[in-house]
């Protein structure tokens, strides 16, 4: 098992595609504005592999901001699952 911390800033088109079995982005989008959360969701979508989970924090949420993601309810929190185009 190998975890990484990556700047999301700093990820650009080099953000490697279908890499990761789980991205891990607690509390961060709620600092961004609209444009870089969809960015954000775009890298999101291209590095995760087919139904890995993005964990998000529980006062985020991309429910009516993207179709690449569906939520799926755990027994304490939601998280979401990896649309294949």
């Amino acid at each position: 098992m190998r975890f990484r911390v990556l700047n999301l800033m700093e990820l650009g088109t080099g953000f490697p595609e279908g890499h990761f079995d789980a991205v891990f982005c607690r509390n961060v989008l709620i600092y961004f504005n609209e444009a870089t959360i969809q960015k954000a969701t775009v890298l999101f979508h291209r590095a995760l592999g087919p139904r890995c989970p993005l964990f998000l924090g529980h006062s985020e949420s991309l429910l009516g901001r993207t179709r690449l993601f569906r939520p799926e309810r755990a027994p304490d929190f939601i998280y979401y699952v990896r649309e294949e185009a």
